[in-house]
């Protein structure tokens, strides 16, 4: 108050602008320090503003020219829960998915969505053939792609169409393809099995036409493709089996939720499936059924597990194959099922009266 009371007395004396500021700071400061409470201390944003010259902080990072883009046309979409959309925006991630198409390859893309995969694959494949179910997505896709040689669009259910009717001269050519795709948990069991055939299937025709499958899912579905018997036991199961009968199966990226519009509640990972022309052991009648019965009961012993499934002689087949019949279903990999089923082929029918 006493610097603010000089102030006051001495301007009258010499009035000048800069005088008039001066006292007018003086007050304020001195106004503002009997506002403040005692032992306080000034903002950190007040002594940061106090040190003149330096640059200020921010949150802000410069976007990625083509993720704005991807960002803008997924915002104007309406995506649909009950088709699991969820619209890749990171081009990272999009350039890791791409990364093994070559300028020779055929690729077929399943549920392409608005088409952000899709312009990458038709950039850098021979051929590229989109099936999509989405009759708004199909509308944006010819809009979008219209005009390009190297690209189809069939407006179709992937689980309906055979890979031989849309890829006629590659099959008749003995020419494999490449399958990309981006599918929601509900059906990623049913469009491997499509893909792949079932584990006893030895002349799927679909199969016999892939190189490889690159496949993204959720995190944790991508951990039951790739678990074994090792992996915790929720992890390894029948589609972990059914993944890695004819293909080996590896995870080559994991995918944050945020790289996605709309944002998904979970992670997702990007799989490469790789096919072989042979499965990974002997097939027997009993295989399938084996591995159903083992599954179906996992809080059971083996023992237990094929006894209620229908299975004869259940204990001289575990012991003739060496196992213990206390053992779990979990626990066993693919060629011990393999040899399993090899010995009860010897005391049971493959049409065993109980069906799993």
């Amino acid at each position: 108050m006493l610097l603010a009371f000089w102030g006051i007395v001495f301007v009258p004396l010499s009035i000048t602008p800069v005088n008039i500021i001066f006292a007018i700071i003086i007050f304020m400061e001195n106004k503002k320090t009997k506002t403040m409470p005692k032992n306080s201390k000034p903002a950190k944003f007040q002594k940061s503003a106090l040190k003149k010259g330096m640059p200020q902080k921010t949150d802000f990072k410069e976007v990625d020219p083509k993720k704005a883009n991807y960002i803008l046309r997924a915002k104007k979409f309406r995506a649909k829960k009950r088709l699991g959309q969820n619209f890749l925006i990171e081009p990272g991630v999009i350039e890791k998915i791409v990364s093994n198409v070559g300028a020779e390859d055929v690729v077929l893309e399943i549920g392409p969505g608005l088409g952000f995969v899709t312009e990458k694959l038709v950039e850098l494949a021979k051929k590229v053939v989109a099936v999509e179910l989405d009759e708004d997505a199909i509308k944006v896709l010819e809009k979008n792609l219209n005009g390009k040689e190297n690209f189809t669009l069939i407006h179709s259910d992937i689980l309906k169409t055979n890979l031989k009717d849309i890829f006629k001269e590659e099959f008749e050519n003995g020419k494999k393809i490449k399958v990309v795709a981006n599918i929601p948990y509900y059906i990623t069991s049913p469009i491997i099995a499509h893909l792949l055939g079932e584990i006893d299937e030895i002349q799927n025709e679909n199969r016999k036409m892939i190189d490889e499958i690159i496949l993204m899912v959720q995190y944790e579905v991508a951990l039951r493709l790739v678990a074994d018997e090792k992996s915790p036991n929720k992890e390894y199961g029948m589609l972990s089996i059914l993944s890695q009968f004819w293909a080996d199966c590896s995870i080559i990226k994991n995918v944050s939720k945020k790289c996605f519009m709309p944002s998904p509640k979970v992670d997702s990972a990007i799989l490469r499936i790789k096919i072989n022309d042979t499965p990974r052991c002997e097939i027997t009648p009993l295989l399938k059924r084996t591995m159903k019965a083992a599954f179906l009961g996992r809080r059971k012993n083996i023992k237990n597990s094929l006894q209620n499934a229908g299975f004869l002689d259940v204990e001289k087949a575990l012991n003739e194959a060496g196992f213990d019949v206390q053992m779990r279903g979990e626990k066993f990999s693919i060629e011990d099922f393999c040899k399993l089923s090899k010995a009860l082929y010897k005391y049971n029918s493959p049409d065993i009266k109980k069906e799993i």
